[in-house]
Order: structure tokens, then C-alpha cells, then sequence
């Protein structure tokens, strides 16, 4: 009976507990969840911000451009190296700025596009201009759409240095209006260092990975140097087939649990968000892989201390109850020794017990059932002893009655 009392009372201690961590596993999984999921959209507001100064910066250089649509050219090229000149020099992620302009504009007979731009070269700054003809616009350029409402920006291209160093590049490009008219380009070359820096220290947990891919699929940003620069083919990323993540990526779409969760590493969870670069139309995209074991870390110190709580707590209430058992047992064992003498005659038995609680009032009853039966029992013996005391009265008339006759 004690270890069956024991016993459930463990049992349903460690059903309570199981319960608890259950409910505490799953909480913290999906706090977990959010908080990465926060970490990671704040990173991908901090690129878009980065993208947002660059594209502020050539709407503030067309600003300035639209006061030179009326003058001559040669004060226009003269103006404008000048004033690029000082915007690259306080830009250190400009590795070149430019203006293309529609000579047209200036002259209906011309043809082509006049071409002002400067770039770095080492410490120095270098600038140019020139005539080119652009029979066949760049794909995807403002050139080829003449989209007078928003900006565009080319896929990652490697660009060397005179040191032998190379660097991974991105240019935009902003439409110049003149009577709803695109006229001419500001453009920027951008050193993408930046961003890489920025995603190298987006380690939400100990083992997330990151890649950026640009809008096409190449990859500006991974785990492994080696495909930085490349395209993303058939490569997944976590949990995410590379087929899912473009899919994703055409449509802008945020995805927190993958459909293919699972299928292509089962052991990790995939983040992905779309970048919107200014006001162009070519998102990119941000991936973050997180192993498992990470989101369930913080949960699993949790969970050992309340191992180590409901541990102290079974023997806690093991002891607790063996006490409180062993007492009831004791004092249950007092009443069945009571009622055994009692069986055996041993009427002037007593108990003792003198609690108030339930064990306590059934022993003083008991005590008192006993008490009650040996008073019965010599009632008994004086009505026996009576009965034979008129015996023997009776008997010793009716010898003398004889003895008279």
C-alpha cells in the first residue's frame, strides 16, 4: 500500500512535469522563431537603408542636373567632373559615378550619348568623357525600358584594381526628366563591401549561415568564398531548393517555414526575404539558415533546470510522502494489533491515539467499541455469576425440602 501511494504520487508528478516542458519547448521554439525572424528582417531593412542613401544621393545629383539642362555642353562637362569630383570624394563605397546624357537634347541633329564619369584609381580619383553610340541598350539598362519612374540596378560584376585586388561591384542607374522626357543617367559604381560586412556579422545563433542573392540568382554573399560572385543553379541553402528561393524571389515573397521543410536538410531551419533596392524592380533576396540544435539551445538549459528542480522535487515529495505514509501505516498497524486482541479476549487493550485528524477519531472509536464489548463481557460474567449464586439457592431449598418429607 505505501509504495502504491508512493509511487502514484510519482507518477502523476512526472505527468505534470512532462506536460509542462512540452508546452515550455514549443513557447520557446516559437519565440525563438520570431526572434530570429526579427534579427534577420531588421538586416535586410539595414541593406535596403544602405541602397536607399545611394539611390538619395543620385536623386540629389539629378537634382543638380536639371539646371544644366539648358546650358552648352562644354560648360556641362565642366560642371558636372567638378561636382562628382567632391560627391566621390566623400563617398569611400563609390568606386565611380557617371552622367550619360542624350546629345539629342542638346541638339536634335546629334546622335549618341555624352558620357562624363570619374573613378578611383588607388588614392587618386580620375575622370574622362566621351561620345558613345548605343545601338543595341545593355539589357534590363534604363537605356533599353527609357522608364522615367524608377531606377535600375545591374547584377554583381567583378571589377579588378591596379594592385591585382578584385572587387565585387554593383552600378544603379537613375532616370534624368526633362518634359517627361528621359534625357540622360546618373549612375553609381558601388563597392559591395559594405554589405558583406554588414551580413558577415548577421549570426543570429552560433551556426546561421547567411547568403544574399541578386535578383538573377547570383550569389553576393555565402558561407563558402568560393561561390560569391557565381550563380545560384541548383545549389540549395538549407532547407530550400534553389528553384524555391528564385520562385520566391520573382514574386517578392517572405518565407518563414519552407514547403520543403524536411526534404532537403531536415535539421535546419530556412529564413528567406526580399530586398527591395530603391525603387527599381528587381528585388533581392536574403537567406538565413539556423540548425535546430540552435533554436533549441536556450530551451534545453531551460529544461535542464527544471530537470534538476523536478528532480529535487520527487525527492522532496518522495520523502514527504514515506512520511506521511509510514506514520498512517504505524498507527493503522496500532489498530489492527488493537483488534487482534481483542479477537484473542484481551479486552482492557488501549490505543492512545489522541490526533484529531481522521486515522485519529477511527482509533478512539475503535478504542471505544472495545471498551464498550468488555463491559458487555462483565455484564455478562455478573448475570452468569448471579444465575449461578440462584442455583445453588434453589438447589440447597430443595434438599431441605426433602429432607423434611
Amino acid at each position: 500500500m505505501l509504495l502504491l501511494l508512493v509511487g502514484s504520487s510519482l507518477l502523476t508528478y512526472c505527468i505534470i512535469l512532462g506536460i509542462v516542458i512540452g508546452n515550455l519547448r514549443s513557447r520557446e521554439v516559437s519565440n525563438s522563431k520570431q526572434h530570429l525572424l526579427e534579427v534577420t528582417s531588421r538586416h535586410a531593412q539595414a541593406i535596403e537603408q544602405v541602397f536607399a542613401r545611394y539611390m538619395t544621393l543620385n536623386h540629389a545629383i539629378i537634382g543638380f542636373g536639371d539646371e544644366l539642362t539648358h546650358m552648352p555642353q562644354d560648360s556641362l562637362i565642366s560642371k558636372e567632373l567638378a561636382r562628382l569630383r567632391r560627391i566621390l570624394r566623400g563617398q569611400d563605397q563609390l568606386q565611380g559615378l557617371y552622367m550619360m546624357w542624350d546629345q539629342s537634347h542638346f541638339n536634335p541633329l546629334d546622335t549618341g550619348l555624352l558620357r562624363v564619369f570619374l573613378w578611383r584609381e588607388g588614392q587618386e580619383v580620375k575622370d574622362a568623357w566621351d561620345v558613345i553610340t548605343m545601338r543595341t541598350p545593355s539589357p534590363g539598362s534604363l537605356w533599353e525600358s527609357l522608364d522615367t519612374q524608377n531606377s535600375s540596378i545591374t547584377e554583381p560584376y567583378i571589377m579588378g584594381n591596379p594592385d591585382g585586388t578584385e572587387l565585387l561591384m554593383v552600378s544603379t542607374e537613375s532616370p534624368i526628366v526633362a518634359n517627361g522626357r528621359m534625357v540622360g543617367t546618373v549612375g553609381e559604381d558601388i563597392n559591395l563591401s559594405t554589405i558583406s560586412e554588414l551580413l558577415s556579422n548577421l549570426r543570429p545563433t552560433p551556426n546561421s549561415q547567411a547568403m544574399l542573392i541578386s535578383h538573377a540568382g547570383n550569389i553576393i554573399v555565402h558561407p563558402d568564398p568560393e561561390l560569391i560572385g557565381k550563380p545560384l543553379e541548383d545549389r540549395p541553402f538549407g532547407n530550400m531548393s534553389a528553384n524555391s528561393i528564385m520562385a520566391n524571389l520573382k514574386n517578392a515573397i517572405a518565407i518563414t517555414e519552407s514547403e520543403e521543410q524536411g526534404e532537403i536538410a531536415p535539421d535546419v531551419w530556412t529564413i528567406f526575404i526580399p530586398i527591395r533596392i530603391g525603387n527599381t524592380k528587381t528585388p533581392w533576396g536574403l537567406c538565413v539558415n539556423v540548425p535546430h540544435s540552435d533554436l533549441y539551445a536556450k530551451t534545453r538549459r531551460v529544461i535542464l533546470m527544471l530537470l534538476l528542480l523536478a528532480a529535487a522535487g520527487i525527492i522532496a515529495l518522495s520523502l514527504i510522502t514515506y512520511a506521511v505514509a509510514t506514520r498512517i501505516t504505524r498507527r493503522v498497524m496500532r489498530a489492527v494489533t488493537f483488534a487482534e486482541g481483542i479477537g484473542k479476549g484481551y479486552f482492557n487493550a488501549t490505543i492512545g491515539d489522541n490526533n484529531q485528524d481522521e486515522v485519529g477519531i477511527m482509533l478512539r472509536t475503535l478504542e471505544g467499541m472495545g471498551q464498550n464489548l468488555a463491559n458487555s463481557f462483565n455484564q455478562i460474567d455478573d448475570g452468569t455469576q448471579n444465575i449461578h449464586s440462584s442455583s445453588e439457592f434453589l438447589s440447597q431449598n430443595a434438599e431441605r425440602l426433602a429432607g423434611a418429607a
